[in-house]
């Protein structure tokens, strides 16, 4: 039930602002105003920028998932949100989602594979 009442908060905020202008607005001033809806944090924030409004100019590159992204691409030490923010430009929320996204699937398929081979190996 907190569920569907925090998704109804979420919605009934969404649908009080002017969707020309959060697709259009500045995008500082709309991400602050998708952070003052109830139930919206960052990442939430970016996946409505991203996805909903198509606005890829932003990522929450501060957050443990995609530091762990950079990391796992680049190495270690990582490049910081500032550089990728720079190497990515306009396009930084696209690298953000496919590189978290491309890396959970290689994690699924790695534990896919081991736990075949470990049931193989058991199996004898």
């Amino acid at each position: 039930m907190l569920s569907a009442r925090r998704l109804h908060a979420v919605l009934t905020g969404l649908s009080a602002l002017d969707e020309h202008w959060l697709r259009t607005g500045p995008a500082e001033e709309v991400y602050a105003a998708l952070l003052s809806l109830r139930g919206v944090g960052p990442f939430t924030a970016h996946a409505l920028l991203l996805r909903v409004l198509g606005r890829p100019d932003r990522a929450p590159l501060e957050l443990q998932q995609y530091l762990k992204a950079a990391t796992s691409i680049y190495g270690a030490p990582p490049p910081s949100p500032a550089e990728l923010r720079e190497w990515y430009r306009e396009t930084v929320g696209w690298w953000a989602y496919t590189a978290r996204t491309g890396l959970d699937w290689i994690e699924r398929e790695q534990r896919a594979f081991a736990r075949a081979t470990a049931a193989e190996v058991r199996a004898g």
